[in-house]
């Protein structure tokens, strides 16, 4: 576990952006679809994901900054 932690420490943060990007893209157009078919929860849904999507990322640069260094 600790051999992981330090791999993710020492990996660039720029891949995780791309990537979480990607799945904010991916989780907005799946938004707009259900907001379309008029389905409240699911819009609710997707929002929330983003949300925890976008929380993720940003505490991982922060951690990355804080004890990793860029």
């Amino acid at each position: 576990m600790d051999d992981m932690m330090e791999k993710l420490v020492n990996m660039s943060f720029y891949p995780v952006l791309l990537v979480g990007l990607v799945l904010i893209s991916a989780l907005f157009v799946l938004m707009f679809r259900f907001a379309e078919a008029e389905n409240l929860g699911l819009v609710l849904l997707m929002a929330l994901l983003i949300s925890f999507v976008s929380v993720l990322i940003v505490r991982f640069i922060v951690y990355k900054r804080k004890y990793g260094g860029f």
